[in-house]
């Protein structure tokens, strides 16, 4: 059994890893995504401006 636990420890950290990671990069895209909205609500609000 010891010599079982390492491999599957480290397929759990695997594992967790890979979920951590998939979250950070969710939340980065979901910032991407806001951020892109944003930028675009300020230049139709400098066009309307420059009119």
């Amino acid at each position: 059994m010891s010599r079982i636990r390492p491999r599957y420890d480290s397929l759990v950290t695997r594992q967790a890893y890979f979920d951590s990671f998939v979250t950070d990069v969710r939340s980065a895209m979901k910032g991407w995504c806001k951020r892109r909205k944003v930028e675009k609500v300020l230049k139709r609000v400098e066009s309307y401006s420059a009119h």
